[in-house]
């Protein structure tokens, strides 16, 4: 069945300048319809009438419009329904990880120091290279993901926004970063795409929350039971590479396959799509390891795939989620997708779609019950490094963005921690001004 065929039967195109946006003119009934199904299929409460604004990306709603949902594939608790339809025949780019096993790029610090924010890639081929958000680079001072996906033309040098997987190192083991074949885990990367979109149309940047990442991380480390001396991410994946490597087995592309949705515990939770099924073949096995370590997080055992309905609600939910533009960093355009309970980004470039992301978020008051960030128990992932095996190099920087707060979870910065404050105060506001609305109405 095809994708979308709700939203582009009442899309409506409409030129605006030299441009072409898709205006979702759905009614009130069939909106909130497709938000109610969402929402139940995610465990997260309904959104009230009125949350969803227009669409304004007509990237997003052609690429989906074009697909149709494979039969699914379930191992355990993780289903991917398969996106299948006509693309590129080719991508037209390499994915990172190929480039550096080429060495058709370097990525390094920035400086001799570093920056915890940021990271530096010269691409010195002639092709382009697509870097996928939430790709995770190792080495250097300190391992790394990816806030965003960004399209790096051949010949260019960028400076990379980037988020930090391991907060007890900032000592050089090697002068480049190398390809870790793997993935921000999907919980981690939906807050993370919710702050990279609140930086950028608060601030302009592209910055995400890290004392939230390393929260995150924290957290799973802790649920696991895995234990690491530099609380790096990669150990988690390392401690459980052979549950892990089960799921990965479980899923195979099928032809022309250019994404997924994907479900853990029959609920469905993000969205990935290519604009070329060579590419996300390429990317499938990092995808399914990134979902499998939330899977194994909750008791995994058989069962049953959720309804195609809940899969095909979420995408037109996706569709018709509002989508601000920005200049990407390097070719094309960022789109930010911010709706209720929906966190996400795509890649637009030459009127396409190269890369979109989107994921259910947890939302304060939504019903759903997340395992807090706790400190982590003494002896596990608390367990601080070891001054005999770390090179002098590991001193901490008396920079401001390095310096931690002795309390467990705590702000990195008095910047990020006046940044939380500040998106507290933005929810409140958000409450009082419901509730003085509705005393109008009622008055």
């Amino acid at each position: 069945m095809t994708i979308g065929r709700t939203t582009q039967a009442r899309a409506r195109i409409q030129p605006r300048g030299n441009c072409v946006e898709a205006l979702a003119d759905l009614d009130t009934s069939e909106r909130q319809r497709l938000q109610h199904s969402v929402a139940l299929a995610a465990g997260l409460a309904p959104p009230k009438q009125g949350t969803t604004p227009t669409v304004r990306a007509a990237e997003v709603g052609q690429s989906l419009a074009g697909l149709r949902l494979g039969e699914s594939q379930t191992y355990l608790n993780l289903t991917l329904f398969p996106l299948i339809g006509e693309g590129e025949a080719a991508s037209g780019y390499l994915l990172l990880d190929e480039a550096l096993d080429r060495q058709l790029v370097r990525v390094t610090e920035v400086s001799k120091d570093g920056s915890i924010p940021e990271i530096a890639l010269e691409n010195t081929s002639a092709e382009s290279v697509l870097l996928v958000d939430g790709d995770e680079l190792v080495g250097a001072k300190q391992n790394r993901v990816l806030n965003l996906s960004i399209l790096v033309a051949g010949g260019k040098r960028l400076i990379i926004p980037v988020s930090c997987v391991e907060r007890r190192r900032w000592a050089y083991r090697s002068p480049e970063f190398q390809a870790a074949k793997r993935s921000l885990f999907s919980r981690a990367r939906a807050r993370k795409a919710q702050s990279v979109s609140d930086a950028l149309r608060t601030r302009g940047d592209r910055r995400a929350n890290q004392s939230q990442v390393w929260a995150c991380v924290a957290e799973k480390a802790d649920h696991l039971g895995v234990q690491s001396e530099t609380l790096a991410m990669s150990d988690i994946y390392v401690d459980r590479a052979a549950q892990l490597d089960t799921f990965v087995r479980a899923f195979r592309p099928v032809p022309a396959q250019r994404g997924a949705v994907v479900a853990v515990g029959g609920k469905v939770v993000g969205v990935e799509l290519f604009d070329a099924a060579s590419a996300f073949s390429r990317y499938l096995e990092k995808l399914v390891r990134a979902y499998a370590l939330d899977a194994i997080e909750r008791a995994p055992g058989q069962l049953p795939a959720p309804p195609e309905r809940d899969a095909r609600a979420f995408l037109d939910l996706v569709a018709a989620t509002h989508g601000e533009r920005f200049k990407a960093l390097g070719e094309g355009e960022d789109i930010r997708l911010t709706g209720q309970s929906i966190a996400g980004g795509a890649l637009a470039t030459g009127g396409r779609l190269a890369h979109l992301a989107a994921f259910v978020v947890d939302e304060p008051g939504s019903g759903i019950s997340r395992p807090a960030a706790s400190a982590p128990a003494a002896g596990r992932y608390a367990t601080r490094p070891n001054a005999a095996t770390q090179p002098p190099e590991a001193t901490r920087p008396s920079t401001p963005e390095h310096r931690e707060s002795p309390a467990a979870g705590a702000p990195a910065s008095v910047v990020e921690g006046a940044v939380r404050f500040f998106q507290q105060c933005r929810s409140l506001s958000r409450v009082l001004v419901g509730w003085f609305e509705s005393r109008m109405r009622r008055a």
